[in-house]
């Protein structure tokens, strides 16, 4: 069923009339039926519905593909590459962590060969077509004017436990307006409603940032512990 409404929203979305968006007076033409559209979502449905209680998505700007492609399917398929090897060390530490302890990081070769821990993700980029392997924040921002309310019906149909934006809070904040979320707290985090679900939301680093590895690690799990500390008081 889920699968199915991701279907439908992309063939939608796929097919929609372009439009014009004005940023800071330069004109970004957004039209994703001629461009190399980029399917994103749901990496493994059976390892989604199976995960019920750490459903995380990340929220990142774009996937850089030179043709109409499935990044799902090209994660299903391949060992983790590139930042791929990195979210992979995110989630086998987001998965142990809990309020009284973090995991400790283990050899990078494990994650290289391993891609089970991409199966249990979601990803939603905010520019589905036309993607760069470095980002024009103007760009994006025309992205997210354009397909907002297509990128909050991808977000409300993988109804995500934990978001993780690859500095890209701002954006969902304006995609999201109407459920009012509020500033990031000095922690990089904050807990909201959210299509009738408690999501937790950490805005940090990009994942294909340069910072050491465990310098990523051990941030990241830290915030999520906190998180989960300030989940239980509230």
């Amino acid at each position: 069923m889920i699968k199915e409404k991701e279907i439908n929203l992309f063939e939608s979305w796929k097919n929609k009339p372009k439009e014009t968006i004005i940023i800071n007076n330069n004109e970004y033409i957004i039209s994703h039926k001629n461009s190399s559209f980029v399917k994103d979502g749901i990496v493994n449905h059976s390892e989604w519905i199976k995960n019920e209680n750490l459903k995380i998505m990340f929220f990142l700007k774009e996937a850089y593909y030179e043709q109409d492609s499935s990044l799902v399917e090209d994660i299903n398929k391949k060992a983790p590459w590139g930042m791929w090897q990195k979210i992979s060390q995110w989630i086998f530490g987001l998965e142990k962590t809990t309020e009284n302890h973090i995991e400790p990081l283990i050899k990078k070769l494990y994650f290289a060969e391993n891609n089970s821990f991409l199966q249990k993700i979601a990803i939603v980029n905010i520019k589905k077509s036309n993607g760069n392997s470095t980002s024009n924040m103007e760009e994006i921002t025309a992205y997210a004017k354009a397909d907002k309310d297509y990128i909050k019906k991808q977000i409300e149909i993988i109804n995500p436990k934990i978001i993780i934006c690859g500095n890209t809070y701002n954006f969902l904040k304006n995609i999201l307006h109407e459920e009012n979320l509020p500033h990031i707290n000095e922690n990089r985090f904050t807990i909201v409603d959210l299509f009738g679900e408690e999501v937790i939301i950490i805005n940090y680093y990009h994942p294909a940032n340069r910072y050491p590895d465990i310098l990523n690690y051990y941030g990241l799990l830290a915030i999520y512990q906190q998180a989960l500390k300030a989940k239980t008081i509230k």
